[in-house]
């Protein structure tokens, strides 16, 4: 009776999940997108023959090839081609949500009612993206998020486990960067809680604070993805750059790198509210917007060299000391490094440094939350309690999103005061719930049920 009554929770959940995609590819209208991109890089590799970085432009490592061309082979026309994209990416969204599934199940524990309840908010964050969601290519970034947390947390830290994980790691960042951004908590967590087997080869011969050779063991694998990662892109660098023109894959991805401070960034609210003081006192604007990638951005030349250099570097050099910072308490805290097995934890840490990364970046476009949809969904039903600081904050972020950018994103550009007042509430809260999860990593136990935290030393 009690398999029949939990085999419901998961049909409702899947139901809730479908039709609200079928929503999303059928009731959404292509608008700021990406599929123009895809199309013409595919239209030049597949029709043309052409390389991609060789001979024509593309701005993301080489595993993305695959996913933009694959359209290709059904669809010429762009909407045909756009159709098939969605439900190319469908595939790694309907991924997410199974791993999501699997995750709370056999990794947190979860009551069915729960799991039904994270699949309903995943669903509907999903129709708060918009069509962005299938539209680009970061669906595959979320897949990539909660499949390899869920295998890096599989039960006692299984060797293959951690592999799995660390294969989908890699794969995602050859696809897009991302998801090299948390893989050092994987080397952390390794050298502090390696694998059983090296655990047991290593036992002997421990030295000060109690560091084997198992440590290094258990980290080196998740360090190798960044290795390989490194070889697979000059290698690939190397039999692409065109000598003609004297760019491959490198430059390419370096030029795309190269663009001003967003305006939907925390780093340009400075130049929002100016532009608007002098809008309202009947002045001419300061800083003026040009468009970068296919995105509006404030032009460099107006704006000091040392903002637009600690735009650029500030959030990062504070990523490194956060990870710094947690290796110390691992090392000098024994209670601190117990947490490091857990998979509430883990969560915590993955979904803390994705929204540190978004709100600390001079670039934040609306698909990065994206990234965190199935992150968000499992922590805000994480213990038996919800956790309403994190659904409130979740919410209002991504429903707030929206508006800004699927309904107002015109009204931004021309600096409308309700779409900047909707965008900096945005912001704002993307700031809080960055602070709440770097403040969980290091003083509470990983859960965000509620805000109280304990005080171990």
């Amino acid at each position: 009776m009690r398999e029949k009554e939990n085999f419901k929770w998961f049909v409702a959940g899947f139901a809730i999940f479908s039709v609200s995609r079928f929503l999303v590819i059928y009731g959404y209208d292509r608008y700021w997108s990406d599929v123009a991109l895809y199309h013409e890089a595919a239209f030049y590799a597949v029709e043309k023959g052409y390389r991609a970085y060789h001979d024509f432009w593309f701005p993301y490592p080489p595993m993305a090839l695959p996913l933009i061309y694959a359209p290709m082979l059904f669809a010429k026309e762009i909407s045909a081609y756009r159709h098939f994209f969605q439900w190319e990416m469908f595939i790694f969204d309907l991924g997410a949500a199974v791993y999501l599934v699997l995750f709370m199940t056999r990794r947190l524990r979860a009551a069915p009612k729960r799991v039904f309840m994270a699949l309903a908010l995943y669903s509907a964050f999903g129709m708060l993206t918009g069509h962005l969601i299938y539209d680009r290519l970061d669906i595959v970034l979320g897949f990539v998020f909660i499949s390899s947390l869920y295998h890096f947390t599989s039960d006692g830290f299984a060797f293959a486990g951690k592999w799995v994980a660390y294969v989908f790691t890699l794969l995602g960042a050859l696809a897009k960067v991302v998801p090299l951004l948390w893989t050092p908590l994987f080397v952390i967590i390794g050298f502090f809680n390696p694998w059983s087997g090296a655990r047991e080869r290593g036992n002997s011969g421990k030295g000060m604070l109690g560091i084997s050779a198992a440590n290094f063991a258990g980290a080196l694998a998740p360090a190798a993805v960044l290795a390989v990662f490194a070889l697979a892109i000059f290698a690939y660098d190397a039999a692409t750059t065109n000598e003609k023109v004297g760019k491959g894959l490198l430059i390419i991805m370096s030029e795309h790198g190269e663009r001003g401070i967003q305006m939907e960034s925390v780093w340009a609210m400075p130049m929002v509210f100016a532009n608007l003081a002098r809008e309202i006192r009947g002045e001419a604007i300061k800083f003026h917007l040009e468009t970068t990638r296919g995105a509006q951005h404030y032009k460099s030349s107006e704006l000091s060299s040392a903002y637009v250099t600690a735009a650029k570097f500030a959030g990062f050099a504070a990523l490194a000391g956060m990870f710094c910072a947690i290796f110390a308490a691992a090392v000098f805290k024994p209670g601190f490094r117990s947490r490091l097995s857990s998979p509430e934890w883990i969560l915590t840490a993955m979904l803390g440094v994705l929204l540190f990364v978004i709100a600390t970046q001079r670039v934040l476009s609306p698909q990065y939350l994206i990234w965190l949809m199935p992150g968000a969904a499992a922590a805000v039903f994480m213990r038996d309690r919800v956790s309403f600081p994190a659904l409130s904050l979740f919410s209002a972020i991504f429903a707030l999103t929206y508006v800004e950018f699927d309904i107002g994103y015109e009204a931004l550009t021309r600096s409308e005061p309700w779409c900047l007042v909707v965008l900096t509430l945005r912001n704002l809260l993307l700031i809080l719930a960055a602070a709440l999860f770097m403040t969980l990593i290091f003083k509470s136990d990983g859960y965000c049920s509620t805000l109280t935290f304990t005080n171990e030393r």
